[in-house]
């Protein structure tokens, strides 16, 4: 019973977590002084990061970009593979560790 207690714990727990997380988020332009500046690398983690909840929203006919065109390029794409790969991580390492 514990254990069980402790997983749905842990779920809430990310799942708080993650809405809070992706609360936060921008997708409008970048501008830092009046200076439009392309999104970069914690910029294209952030947006990977909430993609699972943004491309939820999307479906549900909101209009969220899920990818911001005004990017660095690849800094930007790897930072988006990174926050994609990251939470995944995350859970399989806190749910499935023995």
């Amino acid at each position: 019973m514990e254990i069980i207690r402790k997983k749905i714990g842990q779920i809430l727990l990310f799942s708080i977590l993650a809405i809070v997380l992706s609360s936060c988020a921008e997708a409008g332009p970048h501008i830092v002084d009046g200076v439009n500046v392309p999104y970069g690398f914690w910029s294209g983690f952030l947006h990977g990061f909430i993609a699972p909840f943004t491309s939820f929203l999307n479906m549900l006919g909101s209009n969220i970009i899920v990818y911001s065109n005004n990017n660095t390029g690849c800094g930007y794409t790897i930072g988006f593979v990174f926050g994609v790969i990251k939470p995944i991580e995350w859970f399989l390492y806190i749910f499935f560790k023995k």
